[in-house]
């Protein structure tokens, strides 16, 4: 920008001077004024005009980067702030949702199963555990998800990708939640505790995997054969493509129905 305007500034100062060589005869200020006036937009005189070309084109560039720096002002600007924690946003919508959970208001309900959200957004995201619907694909071996942030997790186990990296030990991840659980076993934090046998576990998951250990529960069905596991990973490699065929024809069993207890 800034180059622009000097070319285009040094091309006016030559235009400039052409035009008071022609007219010095006349020496009349009037006619020197009218000519710079007319190529210029100001009014200056002939012994004046490389002093004011220099103080229009400092002018051009400081309004050029004032109007630079508001506009950096504008883009960063976040006037809408939380009352509670002092958080800053730069949409009214982002503070209202903030604000909720500050208060606990969640609006959104699931019509299946009664559990409720802050936003819509995640309320329509959890309704595909309910539907089914898995939209998000994985090229490499064409399983599905319901969230793209669990492909992009998925993949990484193609690619062999693990960014996210413990300071700790310099242990290496795939998904950013599995590192702060990581994050804990060197603190020794465990602060969900089982109610039946007083097991402490890192993460509330672990804990929910272990009580059906107490309680039976075995949530997770293999729509081929109908068996039942009490972790979903454990479901998943029994339905594997591993396993593809080795269903016995129609009688429903498994072939490798004793292999995971």
């Amino acid at each position: 920008m800034e180059g622009n305007v000097i070319d285009h500034m040094a091309v006016k100062e030559e235009h400039i001077e052409v035009k008071i060589e022609e007219h010095m005869e006349v020496k009349t200020e009037e006619r020197v004024e009218v000519k710079i006036e007319e190529h210029m937009e100001v009014k200056i005189l002939d012994e004046h005009v490389e002093v004011k070309i220099e103080n229009v084109l400092y002018t051009t560039l400081q309004k050029y980067n004032h109007r630079h720096s508001e506009c950096s002002v504008i883009s960063s600007k976040k006037p809408y702030q939380c009352g509670q924690c002092d958080m800053d946003f730069a949409q009214k919508r982002s503070l209202v949702s903030h604000q909720m959970t500050h208060t606990g208001d969640k609006p959104y309900q699931c019509n299946e199963c009664g559990k409720t959200f802050t936003q819509k957004q995640p309320l329509v995201r959890h309704q595909r555990i309910h539907t089914g619907e898995k939209l998000y694909q994985c090229s490499q071996c064409g399983r599905a998800f319901i969230q793209k942030k669990s492909l992009v997790s998925h993949q990484r186990t193609h690619t062999g990708e693990k960014p996210y990296k413990c300071s700790q030990c310099y242990t290496s991840f795939t998904e950013k939640q599995t590192l702060v659980s990581h994050l804990k076993t060197h603190i020794g934090e465990k602060p969900y505790q089982c109610s039946q046998c007083y097991k402490s576990f890192t993460e509330k998951g672990n804990l929910v995997t272990h009580q059906r250990l107490h309680t039976g529960e075995k949530p997770y069905q293999c729509s081929q054969c109908s068996k039942v596991f009490t972790q979903k990973h454990h479901l998943f490699y029994h339905q594997s493509p591993e396993h593809s065929g080795a269903f016995i024809g129609g009688r429903g069993t498994c072939a490798f129905k004793k292999k995971i207890k």
